[in-house]
């Protein structure tokens, strides 16, 4: 979570997040990458429909056949 951070910052971070796990290398296991989901919080929003949104945007991402991938999903009035 990113308080008062549009999705832009937020993908921003993602990749910034990526770009430090692909160059680190763990004891035991080496390295890793993950999958980010983004959203923004929309005016209508309730608490269910941003989060069914972002665990949404999570779930594509972590579908897709490249590791490490960025999702991101946005209201739709």
């Amino acid at each position: 979570m990113l308080p008062e951070v549009d999705f832009r910052a937020g993908l921003g971070v993602a990749k910034k997040f990526q770009a430090l796990l692909a160059q680190t290398k763990f004891s035991h296991i080496g390295t890793i990458s993950c999958s980010f989901g983004i959203t923004s919080l929309a005016p209508k929003d309730t608490l269910s429909t941003f989060k069914l949104r972002a665990e949404s945007a999570l779930s594509v991402a972590s579908t897709r056949e490249a590791s490490g991938a960025i999702e991101i999903k946005l209201f739709a009035s």
